[in-house]
């Protein structure tokens, strides 16, 4: 892929980042995310954590009309 900018690329990199940390299951993660993964670690060791952790808003869908 041709990027148009600097600034294109990064905005493709920041989307696929949250995409991929919030959204795609991993294997190794028991198909989970990794987001989804790390709550279940904050639930089981809070004192680990200063942050809490959160889970972004799903990717928009469009339906076919």
């Amino acid at each position: 892929t041709r990027f148009a900018s600097a600034a294109e690329l990064e905005t493709t990199l920041r989307d696929y980042l949250i995409a991929y940390n919030h959204h795609i299951p991993q294997k190794a993660l028991n198909f989970l995310s990794p987001i989804e993964a790390m709550k279940q670690w904050q639930a089981r060791q809070p004192n680990l954590f200063t942050k809490k952790v959160y889970k972004q808003a799903e990717p928009d869908t469009y339906a076919d009309p």
